[in-house]
This record gives structure tokens, C-alpha cells and sequence, in this order.
């Protein structure tokens, strides 16, 4: 029998990487006008990806509840599959980005009899024509040193904590039942576990991703993939400030970074189990993508804005506000005639309303009432 921690080698491989690698293609393929850098191309892909499943399965399990695992599994990995043979003739971009920015040596116009050159303040050390990127092996050293941190906190912490023990059950509840239903009073009789969260469900249901494709292969009680997703969206957030402050200068970029790294506060946020770090990188994907949208006039972004802004909202209740925040902000600071004004509004706010925003109006007439009403069995 394959073991647990295989089955999470191979479900990390499929939803961190192919599925990540088939939106980054699809994304490349459809923004003909290159208004996304490539670097916050991939970046927001391999952040959307992993959420989308969980958007995806929440759709499946409400529409069609009490499927066996493999028809939930095998329709959204069919449906990446899709998306990646669709974009195949984009994939080569992808892979064009990544071999030029992880290549660790490359040829320069350094003439030969210049055996060490130090040009750009240590930045960049020439050596014989061939360079090495101070960038590329920045990111490696640190890349390794977390990956390989994030490797032992998976395999040797369990899950503790009130929330994100409140998460996994019901990430557990929602695999065993395979049903998404509004009801008022969450209950579960075997084991008397409430869920009175009021937040959306997709950070459970990262769980209950997790439990699905490994009742395929008979292996239960599986949760190294929940156990990941706080270090992922951590590292997104490292990644995500990096590109974004490199742009301005990159000596700020490695600064700032490395302060990052190095504050206590952010080892205790990667080295714990919560939602924080997913919520906060679909957070601050949303600002940027604001930032963008408003300055370009672009459906792509328009969509992706609406997809992270709904996102975070389903991620946790608190980005509820935010979307509306968002959407306000658009209306009013979208340079373009009122007309236009209202089209690409409204589609933000449907792109929102679908990504999640649909959770709270459920939930308000036939779920628990959110924040409406007081929960009387907290």
C-alpha cells in the first residue's frame, strides 16, 4: 500500500505544480498585451491555483453532493488538463521565464582576458564570460533553507490549536458527508463537533481536497497537504514582495526580504498551522491587481482582481469588507466614462460574487445568518 507521505508527494506535485504551471500557461496565453509581468504571472497562478480547487469542489459538492471521491478528483483534474492542452502552445513562456531567471551560470560580453569583474555593487560577479546572478543564488539559499524547514514542520508537527483543529474536522466532515449545505446549526452527531465558524470554506476545504484524492488510494486520516498550505502561501508572500520591490530597486528587494525572513513574527506565522498566510497573499494580490486594473484597461485583470478579491472574502469573513472596499475603490478611481465605469464594475462584482462573495448570501437566508443574527449555540 502507498503510504501517506507519498500520497502527499504526489498530491503537492499535481495541485502545486501541475495545476499551477497549466493556469500560468493559461494566463500567458491569454495576456497578449503583457500587461502582467511574467514573475506576477506565475506567482499569482501558483497562489489562484490551489484556491480555484477549492472554489471548484465547493460547486461540485453543493450541486452534486454524495459522489464517491474519484468524481470529484477527476473532474477537477480534468478540468486543469483542459486548461494546460488549451494553452500548450504558451507553455514554452513558462518555461523561457525559468530558465532565464533559476539558470545559475550564463554567458556575458565579458571579454576573456578579464578573469573577475565586480560590477553593480556585488551584484551581479563576472567570471571568465560567465556570470552568476546574485538574484538567482539569493533565491536558491533561501528557497532551500525554507523548503527544507517547511519539510520538517509537515512531517513532525501535528495540527493543534483551536482554529486549525476546527478547520481539519470539519475539512474531515466535508469529505466523509461530500455535501456543501446551508443549514443553521452545523452538527455533526458522531463526535458532537460543532462548526460555528463563520468564515467561508475554503481553507477546510483545502482539507478536504486533501482527503478525496487520498480515499482514491485508500490511505485516511492524511493531512500533510493541510499541514503545507500555511509555508506555501508564506512563501508566496516572501516571493510576492520580492518581485514587487525589485521592481522599484533590487538592493531593496534583497533588504527587504531578508528582513522579512528574519523577523520573528513571520518565523512564528510560517512555523504555525492557520489560514493567515493564504488569506493575507490573496490580500495583497488583490491590492496589486487594484493598483493594476485601474491603471490598464483590461478584462484579464478585471477577472483576476475579481477572483482574488473573492477569494480572500471566501477564505475568511473579514474580506467581505475588503472586497467591498476593493469594488468601491475600482468604481471610483477607474479613469473612463461612466458607462464603462459600470460594465467593468459589474463585472468585477459578478467575477467577486461567483469566487466566493455567493458564500455570505447563502449563508445569511439559510445557513447560520453570518454576523446578522448571534449564533445561540457558541
Amino acid at each position: 500500500m502507498i503510504s501517506a507521505f507519498l500520497v502527499f508527494v504526489l498530491l503537492a506535485s499535481i495541485t502545486y505544480g501541475f495545476f499551477s504551471i497549466a493556469l500560468a500557461s493559461f494566463i500567458f496565453k491569454i495576456d497578449t498585451n503583457n500587461l502582467i509581468p511574467s514573475s506576477l504571472k506565475i506567482i499569482f497562478s501558483f497562489g489562484l491555483a490551489p484556491f480555484i480547487i477549492t472554489l471548484l469542489l465547493h460547486y461540485l459538492m453543493w450541486i452534486f453532493p454524495f459522489q464517491n471521491a474519484i468524481f470529484y478528483v477527476g473532474i477537477i483534474f480534468t478540468l486543469f488538463s483542459l486548461v494546460f492542452f488549451y494553452s500548450i502552445k504558451a507553455f514554452p513562456k513558462f518555461l523561457e521565464f525559468v530558465k532565464e531567471k533559476f539558470i545559475f551560470i550564463y554567458t556575458t560580453n565579458v571579454q576573456e582576458k578579464e578573469i573577475a569583474i565586480i560590477n553593480n555593487k556585488f551584484f551581479r560577479i563576472y567570471f571568465n564570460k560567465q556570470g552568476v546572478k546574485f538574484e538567482t543564488i539569493f533565491i536558491i539559499i533561501i528557497s532551500l533553507i525554507a523548503c527544507f524547514y517547511w519539510l520538517l514542520q509537515i512531517i513532525g508537527t501535528p495540527i493543534i490549536g483551536h482554529d486549525m483543529l476546527e478547520y481539519a474536522i470539519q475539512a474531515k466532515h466535508f469529505a466523509r458527508e461530500k455535501i456543501i449545505e446551508y443549514i443553521p446549526n452545523r452538527y455533526h452527531a458522531e463526535n458532537n463537533f460543532f462548526y460555528v465558524g463563520l468564515h467561508g470554506f475554503s481553507f477546510p476545504l483545502m482539507g478536504t481536497w486533501e482527503y478525496l484524492f487520498s480515499e482514491i488510494f485508500d490511505v485516511y486520516n492524511n493531512d500533510y497537504f493541510l499541514r503545507s498550505v500555511t509555508g506555501y502561501y508564506s512563501f508566496l508572500v516572501f516571493f510576492l514582495q520580492f518581485v514587487l520591490l525589485k521592481r522599484v530597486n533590487l538592493f531593496l528587494a534583497v533588504f527587504s526580504s531578508l528582513l522579512l525572513f528574519c523577523t520573528y513574527g513571520f518565523y512564528l506565522t510560517v512555523t504555525a498551522y492557520h489560514i493567515d498566510s493564504y488569506r493575507i497573499f490573496m490580500i495583497t494580490s488583490s491590492m496589486v491587481l487594484l493598483a493594476m486594473s485601474i491603471k490598464n484597461k483590461n478584462v484579464l485583470l478585471v477577472v483576476l482582481l475579481g477572483l482574488f478579491a473573492g477569494g480572500q472574502a471566501y477564505i475568511h469573513s473579514l474580506g467581505v469588507f475588503i472586497a467591498v472596499f476593493i469594488s468601491i475603490s475600482f468604481f471610483v478611481f477607474y479613469p473612463s466614462q461612466i458607462k464603462e465605469k459600470v460594465k467593468f464594475s459589474l463585472l468585477l462584482f459578478l467575477t467577486i460574487l461567483l469566487s466566493g462573495g455567493i458564500h455570505y448570501i447563502m449563508d445569511v437566508f439559510f445557513g447560520t445568518g453570518w454576523i446578522f443574527q448571534e449564533i445561540k449555540y457558541y
